[in-house]
């Protein structure tokens, strides 16, 4: 059901369009036949406006359902890594990616890619399908997942200002970035970066019993990450 309603919703516009353009090259042919001659110039002007409408409304018809075959099997592979091994995971988002059908979704597409190499645990080929989706917030957030892991501190501090600047609501962002902070021993920048979350994040609960944290000398308290986020 679900499916059939995005069909129609995407068709409707066509439908539109073309029936439009049908319509005005009926008026035309009529005018054609049946007009004097100031009439079957307008006639003319009228089919031949009508049928360059057509050929430009199939055009759209064309590119926008490739894109959104495109879209539909991206959206399957999002559901499907915890039911697919990440090999395969990996090749059929590497194919998707060299059809070039989904221009907009580059950056989603690719952090996939990245979670997927993350499965396979290749963290190298990770951290590069990360830095390519650099449009997209959570690329940014993840990769500075994997740096912390690794020690690189101050790399995963810019990762999740960058974050922070595509997604200045995500409440998270800023509780692991002030975490982050105090691990490199920058308490008052972290107490900083709280203090701006209160401004651009709903709900400041837990903004304000982190800052209370980092002035009684306690680590940050990062909340749990929701379990569905919708990038789709």
């Amino acid at each position: 059901m679900r499916n059939w309603v995005l069909t129609y919703n995407a068709l409707l516009p066509v439908i539109i369009m073309s029936g439009t353009f049908l319509v005005l090259g009926g008026m035309g042919a009529f005018l054609l036949e049946f007009g004097s001659d100031d009439q079957r110039l307008k006639g003319t002007l009228a089919l031949g406006f009508s049928a360059l409408g057509l050929v430009f409304t199939v055009f759209v018809f064309f590119y926008f359902s490739r894109k959104r075959r495109a879209l539909v099997q991206l959206r399957e592979l999002s559901k499907m890594f915890e039911k697919t091994d990440a090999q395969s995971m990996i090749s059929r988002l590497k194919m998707l990616i060299e059809s070039d059908r989904i221009g907009e979704m580059h950056d989603v597409l690719y952090f996939l890619l990245a979670r997927a190499y993350q499965y396979a645990e290749d963290s190298e080929s990770a951290k590069k399908a990360y830095k390519i989706a650099n449009n997209f917030w959570l690329a940014h957030n993840n990769l500075a997942v994997i740096l912390l892991e690794e020690g690189e501190y101050d790399d995963a501090v810019d990762e999740l200002r960058a974050a922070i600047a595509l997604n200045p609501r995500e409440g998270i962002l800023y509780h692991q970035l002030a975490w982050t902070l105090q691990k490199m021993d920058e308490p008052v920048l972290a107490r900083k970066v709280l203090e701006a979350a209160r401004i651009h994040v709903p709900g400041t609960k837990l903004v304000t019993q982190n800052i209370q944290r980092i002035l009684d000398g306690k680590e940050v308290e990062i909340p749990a990450f929701p379990s569905r986020v919708s990038f789709l």
